[in-house]
């Protein structure tokens, strides 16, 4: 072995995992505790994972990865490749009634328009990460972490509002793209367990990056595939100062808590759509 070769040591950790037998919890774990811990044990200690791909999911991962392509290498975006990709992945979809061409077809509009999206939005912007994994430690939890994968992260001129001018500060952007078929409504964007997912990455990649976290600013956006040509792009910014964070790492601390005692309870109010509803895991 040459000097250079360095060798990969496992981990070694003092403490036990999680119920998960994991050390880390993500913020999709954290939605499905929030919503019902008792659905939370089924799937993620028994293991017990009803969820399958949707043409939602799948449609999504598909343009994630042509975006994270194109940011990367600066190739120009293709959609007839990705169309093709999307019939494809469709065509194999069990129980998918819907138009595949309409599907596909909606890939060329929001590849036209996010090029010059992102110029209008990000002003000289430069890509910091693409696609970056947050493993980050959780304060006062020993060998306990975050989990997550950030979409993307720009830096720009900040401008002057007034004057509409770059400043000579540059500030962050922390991106989290998101496939829909008409938008949003205004709850959803207000909806403050869906925002705690922008909390969490705009927070935890200050505090990897020492980056303080009043020059970072985050946002969703939305990718449609229905919606009026120029309309295919919306960007929805999320507001994420110390209140934001400090509320939504008491949520973080109390589930971890909560699972290392054993503290599972159903939420009635949240069986309607339940996976496990009336059956012998959840009678």
């Amino acid at each position: 072995m040459s000097s250079e070769e360095t060798v990969q040591l496992p981990v070694v950790y003092e403490t036990k995992p999680l119920p998960t037998d994991k050390y880390h919890v993500s913020y999709s774990e954290i939605v499905d505790w929030l919503e019902c811990s008792f659905r939370h044990k089924l799937k993620h200690i028994q293991k017990l994972d009803f969820d399958k791909p949707t043409e939602h999911t799948e449609f999504g991962g598909i343009i994630h990865d042509a975006i994270e392509h194109y940011l990367m290498t600066g190739e120009p975006l293709d959609p007839v490749a990705t169309s093709l990709k999307v019939r494809e992945m469709l065509s194999k979809m069990e129980g998918f009634t819907g138009d595949a061409d309409t599907w596909a077809a909606s890939v060329e509009p929001i590849f036209q328009e996010l090029p010059g999206f992102l110029a209008d939005n990000f002003s000289n912007y430069k890509l910091i990460a693409a696609e970056q994994q947050l493993m980050e430690n959780v304060a006062g939890k020993k060998e306990r972490f975050f989990k997550g994968f950030i979409d993307c992260v720009v830096e720009y001129d900040k401008l002057d509002m007034r004057k509409k001018e770059p400043v000579a500060e540059r500030e962050y952007y922390v991106i989290d793209w998101k496939t829909s078929s008409w938008g949003w409504t205004g709850e959803k964007k207000r909806d403050p367990v869906k925002q705690m997912q922008l909390v969490f990455y705009k927070h935890f990649w200050c505090l990897k990056n020492n980056v303080p976290l009043d020059k970072v600013k985050c946002a969703w956006v939305i990718l449609k595939r229905d919606a009026k040509p120029g309309n295919h792009i919306e960007l929805v910014p999320v507001s994420v100062g110390p209140k934001a964070v400090e509320k939504a790492l008491q949520t973080l601390n109390q589930m971890i808590a909560s699972i290392e005692k054993g503290l599972f309870v159903k939420n009635r109010n949240s069986c309607k759509y339940c996976p496990y509803k009336n059956t012998s895991d959840c009678p």
